[in-house]
């Protein structure tokens, strides 16, 4: 029997969530049949020690389960406690430091992770060149905060949530399989390809313990959240519940979410005194507490504004309580109106009418409780069987690379670098010069290869990778081979990037996730990256002039726009010198040309330009306004630098 490892915050019930239900319910169903489950969760020890218990309390079972706790794999690590990471890429760095411990002591078959947040990254990154490199990585859709904020209509992240959005899409992009409870749902998040339809189990509730004498009762079940509509849930039972018998209540069960500042304080106020004792808030309840409460409810109320699934609602329906849910990609074909569910609008008139049809129709309740069965209690064939990475072991051919160096490189630091021994190093040392030589970057250079031999203008073409380094950058001796190798073991990957040294720390610069960040977060500096390029093209059609030294990015950006990058996780360089300093034009110029990457950078509040600080507000936006290229585009970039220098009152046409 295979082998499945999950990686996961949660395991119902010593957390809260609905990940970690799904890992308990599959854990269940694979331990019955006979597999071999490893968990691997990253949890505080109190309901660490309850999931062990829990585990080995369980009688009847014929496989065997193995639980670690990342923390006390892992209690330190260099980059999972340095600031130079954000604590999401902290948490993923620790997932992976755990998950090689844990990997030479069983025969995995199978790793899974979730989706929020993006845990696999580190793994994704670090399996390169391991033993355990073909063991098949699949990535779990249960709802990526990037589309749960875009549902919710959040536009306007921190930067720690924006690297987790991005380790989310990178995650989702490098897994060797996406499992998602549907296609509609996997398309709706942005996945299209490697995806593997394979719903959830679920387990059905325990039976109530008693039955009430009538059902009196509108019920919510989930987080206390915006996104799952708690706030449409109170407004609507205000309007129904005006209406409704003087006997019919509603109950919230669930955790408060801290949206708003405290969601449940925040709803409670926006209840009238004369509903005060008709709507209420349960808190969380075990499996048979939301049995208990099923057994009295007239309808269970879904209001949410972005699902993957809802295990919640499955539940409810299983056990025979009619169902008001929202129209979403997540539920079509399972749930259909006026069959099984009644789907009304994400607004409180359209929920409140659903609510009342269903107080006061008790036909309509009998029809919609549970007419047939929409979910099953079982994993699904998927994890019966073997399956591959898409990995491939790197190919023993010649490829040819293009080291650009700026200005004259010390012979020391070109000696100190190991070059590949499948790699045709092609090194071009750029000497700048006042006027004449090779036209880069907005300036004059004298091309030379590393014999110090002019290298003439037709010679200057691109090879199948491209990497650039400032002469006083500090690169680790094994920079370009790792590099080199990772992109060769990643047929996807079209760059690659370590970790590097600065301000005293290690730090990712999240040039792996969000290339678009490194002017802005490294001004000045060469990014140390090893790009996959096109052979032949002349290197000043690389470089637009127009773009400056901002023009090194260019190549960067063009790959990132291509595929994904892969993160070496060693520091590899040390990027010690501003090798260049830029100015507006050539900013505007660089993002009007490329910056098909950085749509949704233009309204980060919190993202700072220390590279144009210096110069004139006034002169900016007046660059960027002359510049040609659509008209939107232009505006856009005008409104983009009046917000780095924080002038918001002239954001308005």
């Amino acid at each position: 029997m295979p082998t499945t490892c999950f990686v996961t915050y949660e395991f119902h019930p010593a957390t809260p969530g609905g990940c970690g239900v799904f890992v308990r319910h599959a854990t269940d169903d694979l331990l019955r049949q006979g597999h071999e489950v490893v968990l691997l969760i990253d949890c505080e020890p109190e309901p660490f020690a309850a999931i062990q218990h829990d585990i080995s309390a369980r009688t009847g079972i014929t496989g065997k389960c193995h639980v670690y706790r990342v923390r006390d794999l892992i209690r330190k690590h260099p980059a999972a406690d340095s600031p130079g990471f954000s604590r999401f890429e902290q948490d993923s760095i620790r997932f992976g430091a755990a998950l090689e411990q844990v990997l030479p002591n069983h025969a995995i078959d199978l790793i899974e992770f979730f989706d929020f947040c993006g845990p696999a990254w580190a793994w994704l990154n670090r399996r390169h060149g391991t033993p355990h490199a073909k063991i098949p990585v699949a990535v779990r859709l249960h709802g990526p905060l990037y589309r749960i904020d875009a549902d919710a209509g959040f536009t306007t992240p921190d930067r720690d949530r924006f690297i987790a959005y991005a380790l989310e899409r990178w995650s989702l992009n490098a897994a060797d399989y996406v499992l998602a409870p549907s296609v509609a749902y996997a398309t709706h998040a942005g996945v299209n390809s490697r995806i593997v339809v394979s719903p959830p189990p679920v387990a059905p509730l325990p039976a109530p313990r008693r039955t009430p004498e009538r059902r009196d009762t509108l019920l919510f079940i989930g987080g206390i959240t915006i996104a799952k509509g708690a706030d449409l849930f109170v407004e609507a039972c205000i309007q129904a519940l005006a209406d409704a018998p003087p006997h019919i209540k509603a109950t919230l069960i669930g955790q408060d979410s801290g949206d708003l500042g405290g969601m449940i304080s925040a709803l409670a106020a926006r209840i009238p005194p004369s509903l005060h004792d008709r709507i209420k808030f349960a808190g969380r309840l075990d499996r048979q507490g939301i049995a208990e409460a099923l057994a009295g409810a007239i309808a269970a109320v879904f209001p949410s504004r972005s699902e993957s699934f809802c295990y919640a609602l499955h539940e409810a329906y299983g056990a025979g309580t009619p169902v008001v849910i929202t129209p979403l990609p997540a539920y079509e074909g399972v749930f259909e109106h006026e069959r099984n569910a009644l789907v009304a609008q994400a607004t409180p008139e359209a929920l409140a009418g659903a609510m009342n049809r269903l107080i006061h129709e008790p036909g309509l309740r009998e029809r919609l409780s549970r007419p047939h069965a929409v979910a099953s209690d079982r994993v699904g064939p998927w994890y019966l069987s073997r399956h591959a990475s898409r990995l491939t072991p790197p190919v023993k051919t010649q490829h040819a690379i293009t080291l650009l160096v700026l200005n004259v490189p010390h012979r020391a630091t070109i000696q100190h670098l190991e070059a590949p021994a499948s790699a045709d190093i092609r090194m071009v040392c750029l000497h700048p010069q006042d006027t004449g030589g090779t036209r880069l970057f907005g300036r004059n250079w004298t091309a030379r290869d590393v014999q110090g031999r002019v290298i003439p203008d037709d010679q200057l073409v691109s090879t199948e990778m491209l990497a650039l380094m400032h002469a006083f950058d500090i690169p680790h001796q094994s920079w370009l081979k790792d590099l080199y190798f990772a992109l060769l073991s990643d047929p996807v990957a079209t760059y690659a990037c370590p970790w590097f040294w600065r301000d005293e720390r290690i730090q990712s610069g999240a040039l792996g996730l969000c290339p678009e960040l490194w002017p802005f977060e490294n001004p000045g500096r060469l990014p140390p990256v090893l790009v996959r390029t096109i052979s032949g093209r002349p290197l000043a059609q690389i470089f637009p002039d127009a773009t400056g030294m901002l023009g090194t990015l260019v190549p960067l950006w063009e790959a990132a726009a291509k595929g994904h990058g892969v993160t070496i996780a060693k520091s590899l360089f040390d990027p010690n010198h501003a090798a260049f300093s830029t100015t507006p034009e050539s900013l505007s110029a660089l993002l009007l040309s490329h910056g098909s990457i950085l749509p949704r950078g233009l309204s980060l509040p919190w993202l700072t330009l220390p590279i144009t600080q210096q110069h004139d507000h006034a002169a900016r936006v007046h660059a960027a306004e002359q510049l040609g290229g659509r008209t939107l585009m232009r505006l856009a970039m005008a409104k983009f630098i009046r917000r780095l220098s924080g002038r918001r009152d002239q954001d308005q046409p």
